[in-house]
């Protein structure tokens, strides 16, 4: 029953984040909370708990950071499935959050790829070891979006927001 609600609660935290393209201007929480409540998504069971985790994250400028367009160079993916043969071997996936640099030629130049966790973590230490288990994922993610847009890796940073800290570990 603990495992089926935690699973619950991160789905619920994703479907808040998938309603977030953009937040220039982001000045009231209402705002973003008015946007959820238009989505259905504040009548969801677990919603309260859901938002405590979310809300936190947009406070953090870093994180707030990965949510503003800033300049019209910027296009966001959110919840971007993917299929592709690797290594011989049909693989399939969904990157949570890509936000994709442009040239003036509308050419991508960047990809940051975000994956949201609501791994329950005791302090810093305990945040990068889980953050080291998740590295493979990030790493299939960074292929996925390599192939989707061109871009050599090293043009491609990845992290993974823990909302139950409200901070981005970058991988």
């Amino acid at each position: 029953a603990r495992r089926e609600s935690q699973r619950k609660h991160g789905l619920l935290v994703h479907r808040l984040f998938e309603e977030i393209d953009w937040l220039d201007g982001f000045e009231d929480v209402n705002a973003i909370k008015q946007r959820w409540q238009s989505a259905g998504l504040r009548s969801e069971t677990g919603y309260s708990q859901a938002e405590d985790a979310v809300i936190p994250c947009l406070s953090n400028q870093e994180i707030l950071a990965c949510f503003k367009r800033a300049e019209q160079s910027r296009d966001v993916w959110r919840e971007r499935g993917f299929d592709m043969v690797l290594n011989g071997q049909w693989v399939s996936g969904i990157i949570d959050r890509v936000v994709l640099e442009r040239d003036a030629k509308g050419h991508y130049t960047s990809a940051m790829i975000l994956d949201f966790k609501t791994d329950s973590l005791s302090d810093e230490a305990a945040m990068r070891t889980r953050a080291k288990g998740y590295a493979p994922q990030l790493a299939l993610y960074e292929q996925a979006v390599c192939r989707l847009t061109g871009l050599l890796p090293t043009k491609v940073r990845t992290g993974l927001i823990f909302t139950s800290r409200a901070q981005i570990c970058w991988l």
